[in-house]
């Protein structure tokens, strides 16, 4: 019977171990998931699956496909397999295609590997299973670049798919799409799977990812499986210390159905918390439904818990984000008289010239007020991005007006501009991209400080101790560690405390935890809330595609589609009662 088994893999990579262990198995059909946090080996095992790990990884155990054994396997014997018995669908399919090479050219490389086809036979073979992954025939002509991330995702998906290999290992596929493209990539995976009697071993670490496509689950820690159970079982009863925090922080994380219920997961002493040493967080129980976190009859949100979406802070009042008016300017949450620090009127944004010139934005009207979270939402494509740019004043051809506290923001020399950059920061998507591998962290977190003039060594090694304090993290054991030494969470944090080093009135933040587990996402969102505590006049811009991390984080969310605000309104109303169709569509395709 086909399928995969794995017995005792334990493997390293330049005499680093990384897996120990390791027994799994999938039968014929099935799909499996295998979750864990960054750096728990789940890549590993799967390269180890495909027979692609580095020259210098060492690997002991067994993996059997069926009758064929993966460990020790020739190049020729493995060139057999791959495509043919097993197939991939990798988690950046941007990196993964091959950019002078057209999309048919590129699904057919498993066809003319290990099937006789003539060209004829293939192109329509090709042809087919792109319109089974929804992309029409035109597609097979263009270049990846042609494309957007859910059409490359979707071409990953047809190439894995085409020759009928009898497994597919999916490497979070869907890490960063939307929900939408979320929803509509899982659904498709699931459906081909189950259509053409493979089996599937779906590697995340979204609870919600896991719940609507695997029976089963097996969780890593530190390259061990910890627990293995039925899905719904990890969700609801995690049995493992690591199965009970990625739930909780899960379930803190992500929209759930009204039917879900409210969740409490207590660590191990019974505490209901969240910390770094495998502290757990309450679920923030059904959003939308009646509970709705102001219900003293729910046990994890009832009286002195903290509420669904507030921060407990104390400066305001939390059912503020959640009632009011859905007024067109969103001020309703703001103190009194409050000056928008940023305002945007009638925006609009083009790219490209003659006939190739495209619109990007359409007549946006926006203002950040101080003390408030704004959350940008919309699908891949939208023009969130585009519209934080033209924020900062750096994208060149806008139409319309950008002030900064009522300062015009035109160009480098504009007055606004050069106060916009003095007094505002922005954390990156990727934060391994954005912090030099050759600097330390106290140099890293140091660097916009004595860009802004400061001198005195100490006072600058102080400073940076206090913002490192100040995102979760222990100067003592950061500060002289390299990005490499970090891990996805830490890095991410050390970006935040560079951030909010020079105090800046305003903070830009692009999909800052797309490429997180949920146990580092929840520590991010823990040091966005005490700066939030500590600095209740600052303002936070996020772009996400992350509901739940947006119902956690923001006051007030602006949707956008096809360049243009289709609904405003503060977050407990777009996620409870959105009105705009694309948005109700967003919020369902995010609930678990």
């Amino acid at each position: 019977m086909m399928g995969a088994h794995i017995e005792g893999l334990t493997g390293s990579i330049a005499d680093t171990p990384v897996v120990h262990g390791v027994d799994m198995s999938i039968g014929q059909g099935e799909r499996v998931g295998l979750v864990g946090s960054s750096g728990s080996g789940k890549t590993m095992i799967a390269k180890t699956i495909m027979g692609l790990l580095p020259r210098q990884a060492v690997v002991e155990g067994s993996v059997h496909l069926g009758e064929r054994q993966i460990v020790g396997a020739s190049d020729e014997d493995m060139a057999d397999i791959r495509g043919r018995l097993v197939s991939l669908v990798p988690q950046n399919p941007t990196t993964s295609l091959n950019p002078v090479e057209r999309v048919g050219r590129q699904v057919a490389r498993p066809l003319r590997e290990h099937t006789d086809l003539g060209p004829d036979r293939r192109r329509d073979r090709v042809l087919r299973v792109l319109r089974s992954v929804g992309l029409d025939d035109s597609i097979a002509t263009r270049y990846p670049h042609e494309l957007s991330g859910g059409q490359c995702q979707r071409v990953c998906i047809a190439t894995a798919m085409v020759a009928s290999p009898r497994l597919i290992v999916a490497d979070e596929p869907t890490t960063a799409l939307d929900s939408l493209a979320q929803r509509e990539i899982l659904d498709l995976l699931t459906g081909l799977v189950e259509v053409s009697g493979s089996s599937l071993l779906l590697i995340t670490h979204d609870f919600a990812v896991l719940s609507r496509s695997v029976s089963r689950a097996y969780v890593l820690e530190q390259g061990r499986v910890v627990e293995a159970a039925p899905i719904r079982d990890l969700i609801e009863r995690p049995s493992s210390p690591m199965g009970r925090r990625l739930s909780a922080a899960a379930s803190a994380l992500t929209l759930h159905s009204p039917a879900s219920g409210c969740v409490a997961v207590p660590s191990d002493d019974g505490v209901v918390n969240s910390s770094d040493d495998g502290g757990m967080v309450p679920s923030r129980g059904p959003v939308g439904s009646g509970c709705g976190g102001a219900a003293s009859g729910c046990e994890a949100c009832g009286d002195g818990a903290v509420r669904h979406g507030s921060r407990d802070n104390g400066s305001r009042d939390s059912g503020s984000r959640d009632s009011g008016s859905r007024g067109v300017r969103m001020e309703e949450g703001a103190s009194v008289g409050s000056e928008p620090l940023v305002r945007m009127s009638h925006l609009a944004v083009s790219r490209g010239r003659g006939r190739h010139r495209r619109t990007i934005l359409t007549d946006v009207d926006l203002s950040v007020l101080p003390g408030r979270t704004l959350a940008i939402i919309g699908s891949s494509g939208s023009g969130k991005t585009t519209m934080v740019r033209a924020m900062l004043g750096l994208e060149p051809d806008v139409d319309g007006a950008v002030s900064y506290r009522g300062l015009a923001v035109r160009g480098p020399d504009s007055p606004g501009f050069r106060a916009l950059r003095r007094e505002s920061a922005l954390m990156s998507q990727n934060p391994f991209a954005s912090l030099d591998p050759w600097w330390t962290v106290e140099r890293s977190v140091g660097e916009p400080l004595r860009i802004a003039g400061w001198h005195d060594g100490e006072d600058i090694r102080r400073r940076v101790d206090w913002a490192l304090s100040s995102v979760g993290l222990d100067a003592s054991l950061v500060a002289g560690r390299y990005p490499v030494d970090l891990s996805g969470g830490q890095a991410q944090r050390v970006a935040l405390a560079r951030a909010m080093v020079t105090g800046p009135r305003l903070i830009v933040a692009d999909e800052p935890m797309s490429a997180l587990d949920v146990v580092s996402r929840m520590q991010v969102v823990e040091a966005c809330e005490s700066i939030r505590r500590a600095r209740p006049d600052m303002a936070m811009v996020i772009v996400s595609h992350d509901l739940g991390v947006v119902r956690r984080m923001a006051d007030d969310v602006v949707a956008l589609r096809r360049g243009t605000i289709v609904e405003r309104a503060p977050v407990g109303d777009i996620i409870a009662s959105a009105r705009s169709p694309y948005v109700r569509a967003l919020v369902d395709a995010a609930t678990m």
